[in-house]
């Protein structure tokens, strides 16, 4: 199971965290965010891993070397910021069917059910999903289209399915629709676009702990044990 991590943001939201180091490389525990992925995706069945980095990538391959837990690993990096799939041209002998993961979440997702379900179902894309609840900060006011008010809702508790950053993809497919190397794209763009040609993309739904660290409050909040998929 060949897995691609997306490492090559330059974690503005973080910047006061990552001025002197990648965020993959903020420290988690006895590790890293990107060691504790790593950590999770070996004990998935990972064969391979390629790290796109990119803001101070250098340190991304001098910190993780060549092999993780016996695992290979290499790094690739951008020459600038080409979003949460543009890498992806960038990457050499990609395997027929892949995981594409985000550096920035903590999980304990089965990557290997997600990977065996894609190809399982012959998907050209399979996205890992979850439930999200939040309250809202106000009230929902419900009116027909004349105006007359039905019901009002004091800040309601709403549920979404949500992204959770983590991807099964065929390479072919992938092929078909990325755009040519160095140009900029993200993962929902590329995903929209194999919609948009009618190949199937499906949903692989987990209740698994999840988490984004994409703030520094998000951050502050994982290493408190924060938990996941809930408002907090």
């Amino acid at each position: 199971m060949q897995v691609v991590i997306m490492a090559g943001g330059l974690g503005t939201r973080l910047a006061s965290l990552t001025r002197h180091r990648p965020k993959a490389l903020l420290p988690l525990g006895d590790t890293s965010l990107v060691g504790a992925l790593l950590d999770r995706l070996c004990a998935c069945g990972m064969t391979e891993a390629v790290i796109c980095a990119g803001h101070m990538g250098h340190l991304m391959a001098e910190t993780l070397g060549t092999a993780w837990r016996g695992v290979p690993l290499r790094v690739s990096v951008e020459p600038h910021p080409l979003g949460t799939a543009g890498g992806l041209a960038l990457v050499a002998d990609l395997a027929p069917d892949f995981l594409v993961v985000n550096c920035d979440i903590v999980t304990d997702l089965d990557f290997g059910a997600l990977f065996h379900h894609h190809r399982d179902s012959g998907a050209a894309a399979t996205l890992a999903a979850g439930e999200w609840r939040e309250r809202l900060r106000f009230g929902i006011v419900e009116a027909d289209a004349d105006g007359r008010v039905l019901r009002l809702r004091e800040k309601p508790e709403v549920c979404h399915t949500i992204l959770l950053g983590a991807y099964a993809l065929n390479a072919k497919a992938v092929a078909d629709v990325l755009p040519t190397a160095g140009e900029r794209i993200d993962m929902p763009d590329l995903l929209a676009r194999m919609i948009a040609t009618d190949v199937p993309v499906r949903q692989f739904f987990s209740t698994a702990e999840w988490a984004d660290v994409g703030t520094v409050e998000d951050y502050r909040s994982v290493l408190r044990g924060a938990g996941p998929l809930e408002d907090r």
